[in-house]
Parts: structure tokens; C-alpha cells; sequence
């Protein structure tokens, strides 16, 4: 329970001390078949296992619309397409849900998509990331270019956050305006996530060292970094309960434990696999 994290784990973990679990192979209870290579998934943010109509999630597939999968029997639920101002699907990379459950939101190329989940079919509303620049003037303007590898949702404000592969991190309202663009990352982002008890925005990038973290009160740089190796190009996530932050890293299979509240520092590490 959540009670019992807080209470043990949490003290462990954010006093430095080290938790000895054994580990259990996971077993599969439910399977989908999307069809294609899978690019995301996003539960349905007010899922409760004794409402079986809110036990669902959503897969974004290479060459197929968003899916609305039945958590218990694997059924396909709903089908979602982002089309272009030509009527074709366009493929898309990162999905996110609003903490209300009302909407899915969706990355692509340049572009996010709003859906409402009660309404399955064309988007409601796309916008895109890189505005047209002027005719008088050959500034470039602000936005946010290349693949969306990422999106979330911060569940007190309803801000999105919206990472891309070419480098730039982005703030947007729920109706899909920009609100402020953070300072530049170095590399490609390969996610970003809301820490919304500590206030914070944390993102991570491909071959990056680096997990930066911005005091959503104020953008103009990180506020601190938590180190975790990170040596390819592949997308390693982390996710954030309570204070702590867990992340995957490329070294010795480790999975590294830092506390928001101090920083970042790290107070744990352990070994997630011996593969």
C-alpha cells in the first residue's frame, strides 16, 4: 500500500540505506496485439481494479491508430487517428492522458493531437509545434522541432510537457498554446515527467549522463541534475513516488534511487536484473 512506501521504503531508500528484495519473475495476465512495433503506453490516469470500466490503457503503433486496450481481457476498446489536413493517419510516437481521464493527448512529428476518450475517431483538435515564420521576418521562431519522444501532464496545473528527439523541452496549456520553452538540453529528450509534490520538471535524455530537473516557478535553468549513466542511444525512463526518484541505467543493470528533496542526491542503488 501506499501508506506502507511511505512509512518504510521511503525511510530506507532517503536515509541511505539499502533495501534487499528478492526478485520474482513477472508473469504475463493479460497480452494485446497491436500489430506493429509498439512506440508508447499510457494507462488511464483514474484506473481502480474494483471499476472494471476504468481498468484500460492506451498503445501508440507504428502504422496504426492510437488503441484503447481492456486492461482485464486484452480486447480492444476504441481506435483513435490523428489525420493530416489531407484525411491520412499519421503515426503517432508519445501519448499522455489528462489526470481527469477526459482527454489523450499525442506526439508526433511536430505536432500534438487531442483526443476525447469518449468520442473514438478524428482528433478533436492538432497543433503544431513550429509556427510559421512570418513573411517580414527571418528570425526563427520559438517551438519545438523534430520527433515528440515524450509528453505528460502535470496533474495540478493540466500544463503538458512535450519533449523532442531534436533537443528542445516545451511547456504547452491543455488547449494545446505554448506557454514557455526551457532552456535548451543537450541531446535529444527521451522523456519528461512532472514531480508535482517538489515542483519540478524532470527530463532525461538519449547518451546524457544527466537527469535535469526545473523549478516550474521559474525556467530559466535546470535546478539540479541527478546523475545516472546513461551510454546509448535507448530510451531509459524513470518515475518519481513520493520524493524519490527511480531510473534505469546502463551500467551493471543498476537501478538508481535519488531523493528530490535533497537535491537529487543519490541514496540507493540496486540491481534490477543479472541478465
Amino acid at each position: 500500500s501506499a501508506s506502507s512506501f511511505s512509512s518504510s521504503a521511503h525511510s530506507s531508500f532517503a536515509s541511505g540505506r539499502s533495501l534487499r528484495r528478492h526478485a520474482q519473475r513477472l508473469r504475463s495476465v493479460v497480452s494485446t496485439h497491436p500489430g506493429e512495433r509498439v512506440y508508447d503506453c499510457a494507462w488511464y490516469p483514474r484506473m481502480h481494479s474494483e471499476a472494471a470500466h476504468t481498468c484500460c490503457f492506451a498503445s501508440a503503433t507504428r502504422n496504426h491508430p492510437v488503441q484503447l486496450w481492456d486492461a482485464y481481457s486484452g480486447r480492444l476498446r476504441a481506435s483513435y487517428r490523428v489525420l493530416d489536413y489531407g484525411g491520412d493517419a499519421l503515426n503517432v510516437l508519445s501519448l499522455c492522458m489528462h489526470p481527469q481521464g477526459s482527454t489523450l493527448y499525442s506526439g508526433l512529428r511536430e505536432r500534438i493531437a487531442a483526443h476525447d476518450l469518449t468520442r473514438p475517431g478524428r482528433q478533436l483538435w492538432d497543433v503544431s509545434t513550429t509556427p510559421r515564420r512570418p513573411t517580414s521576418s527571418r528570425a526563427p521562431q520559438p517551438g519545438v522541432r523534430g520527433l515528440l519522444a515524450s509528453l505528460h501532464v502535470d496533474p495540478r496545473s493540466a500544463l503538458i510537457a512535450a519533449g523532442s528527439y531534436g533537443g528542445t523541452v516545451a511547456l504547452y496549456s491543455e488547449q494545446g498554446h505554448l506557454v514557455d520553452l526551457l532552456a535548451q538540453p543537450r541531446g535529444g529528450v527521451s522523456q519528461v515527467y512532472f514531480a508535482p509534490d517538489q515542483n519540478l520538471l524532470l527530463c532525461g535524455m538519449r547518451k546524457s549522463d544527466a537527469i535535469y530537473a526545473w523549478d516550474l516557478r521559474k525556467y530559466e535553468q535546470p535546478l539540479f541534475s541527478l546523475h545516472r549513466p546513461c551510454e546509448t542511444n535507448q530510451r531509459l525512463t524513470f518515475a518519481v513516488r513520493d520524493s524519490l526518484c527511480f531510473s534505469g541505467s546502463t551500467a551493471d543493470s543498476a537501478v538508481h534511487v535519488y531523493d528530490l528533496k535533497r537535491g537529487g542526491i543519490e541514496v540507493a542503488q540496486f540491481h534490477g536484473h543479472t541478465d
